[in-house]
């Protein structure tokens, strides 16, 4: 299962920053009762060049 969340960051002026979006994985584990996150890894969605 790969959800995909979108955080958008808002400007002042209104404007949305998409070049900095970031594609992140996490990776969970079950602690007793709840589930933790073991790692996390991003990198740029849109890479620029």
């Amino acid at each position: 299962m790969q959800p995909l969340i979108l955080l958008h960051v808002r400007q002042p002026d209104g404007a949305y920053v998409l070049d900095r979006v970031l594609d992140t994985t996490h990776r969970f584990r079950r602690t007793g009762a709840k589930w933790r996150i073991t790692r996390r890894t991003s990198r740029p969605l849109h890479p620029t060049v």
